[in-house]
């Protein structure tokens, strides 16, 4: 039997975000893994559930519904990074409108393992 919580996790419709950064020219301590990962940790604060990265800078995330707090997400990264954040369209049966071509050199892999080690 499942847990409530996975009972709840599966009830929810989550939405699906769009977030492209980059550090360069604003921020040149950070180099483009140290941006994911402070990213991350902003939002898994948030309350995100999931990440997907199908290119160098750019990260395809879940939350539980169209109110993502855009101007929290700004105030968390303190002028870091440059941005844009929004939010997926949906089409009349609430499938997301995107489509995604995952560049050869970015493994999944790699921002899922960093995801899960954040606390």
């Amino acid at each position: 039997m499942d847990s409530l919580k996975d009972y709840v996790m599966d009830r929810i419709i989550f939405r699906k975000y769009h977030l492209s950064y980059d550090a360069i020219g604003l921020n040149d301590k950070y180099t483009s893994n140290d941006a994911r990962i402070e990213i991350l940790k902003v939002l898994k604060k948030m309350g995100v559930t999931s990440v997907q990265s199908p290119c160098n800078s750019t990260i395809i995330f879940d939350y539980k519904d169209s109110s993502f707090d855009f101007d929290t997400f700004e105030m968390k990264l303190d002028g870091k990074f440059f941005y844009s954040i929004c939010l997926v369209a949906e089409n009349k049966d609430k499938k997301p409108f995107h489509k995604l071509k995952n560049s050869t050199n970015i493994s999944d892999f790699d921002i899922q393992k960093d995801w899960k080690s954040i606390e």
